[in-house]
């Protein structure tokens, strides 16, 4: 009987699968290669895919992403039979974290974590940055931000002390192949790749805030990390009168309207790129950042915008 069958508390690999596919994808058929990636992973880490600590992610060309919650994370490296314990660093000093409404909070600058091995002499201090992990799109970041930044330094630390790969976490990007299609797609200077050798994409901000004060005449509070602007509170823009006002019983009941602070920015986002007409690349880009959630959201408005 196979690892997987025993842990998942039948008798056949069929079985097994079976279980695996109601958990893990209800709403698309599995393929062989992709069931033997699951079983792999699972029976190389111990993860019980029936427990809730891992789920798929599916990119634009629908292939599967094997991603860990957290509590996946902490249970992938308490299970090592050499970790000694596992220590957090956070840093002295406070950064702003703009909130709606003009308002800040405050956040570690970074956190730090060491894991510590039985045998090993030192264990590395790996440190996230706020301002480098912060996803303006997710409007939990602004909500528990030490909480996630916590998280990140250790899902990054436990990468490089135990060398592990092949798995993702919440706040990855799925596939390099989309930040390569963006950077054939898009000429236009609003959308300049930073990093498309990294799993993360991200985009300068600079021209998209420009052209927003243009459209929306409205404050904007820029947080910039060594020169460069990371994210931006901008006012929420005002929608053309052809477009869905949210907050009207007429609103698609299927549709689910972001947190204000996430709305803002992808409306931000959505309207710059009708003007610069990069529409289609910036709804690629958006989807890639934000919840899934989020996505019907995304697709309504830029539907609208050009009605």
């Amino acid at each position: 009987m196979s690892k997987i069958s025993t842990m998942l508390g039948v008798t056949s690999l069929a079985e097994a699968k079976e279980i695996i596919k109601y958990k893990l994808s209800p709403m698309h058929e599995l393929q062989d290669h992709e069931f033997n990636i699951i079983i792999n992973l699972c029976e190389t880490h111990n993860i019980n895919p029936a427990h809730g600590m891992l789920y798929l992610r599916r990119n634009e060309h629908n292939h599967i992403f094997p991603t860990l919650t957290i509590d996946g994370w902490f249970k992938l490296v308490n299970d090592k039979d050499d970790c000694n314990g596992y220590i957090f660093h956070e840093s002295d000093v406070l950064v702003d974290i703009p909130q709606s409404g003009g308002v800040s909070t405050k956040a570690f600058e970074y956190i730090g974590c060491q894991i510590f091995r039985k045998g090993r002499d030192h264990a590395p201090v790996v440190k996230e940055y706020v301002l480098e992990c912060i996803n303006q799109f997710n409007a939990a970041w602004y909500s528990h931000t030490n909480r996630l930044l916590r998280h990140a330094a250790f899902i990054q630390c436990a990468r490089m002390t135990y060398n592990l790969s092949g798995i993702y976490n919440e706040t990855e990007e799925l596939s390099s192949e989309l930040s390569l299609s963006i950077v054939k797609e898009v000429t236009d200077e609003s959308f300049e790749v930073l990093n498309t050798s990294d799993d993360s994409l991200e985009m300068f901000d600079d021209d998209i805030t420009a052209h927003v004060d243009e459209l929306n005449a409205s404050d904007e509070t820029l947080v910039k990390h060594n020169g460069n602007v990371i994210f931006d509170d901008i006012a929420e823009p005002s929608i053309d009168s052809k477009a869905v006002d949210v907050n009207t019983s007429e609103v698609n009941p299927e549709v689910i309207i972001p947190e204000d602070i996430v709305k803002q920015r992808i409306d931000s986002y959505l309207i710059s790129s009708i003007a610069k007409g990069t529409l289609e690349s910036c709804v690629i880009y958006l989807k890639s950042v934000t919840d899934e959630q989020d996505h019907g959201y995304i697709e309504r408005e830029s539907k609208d915008l050009v009605a």
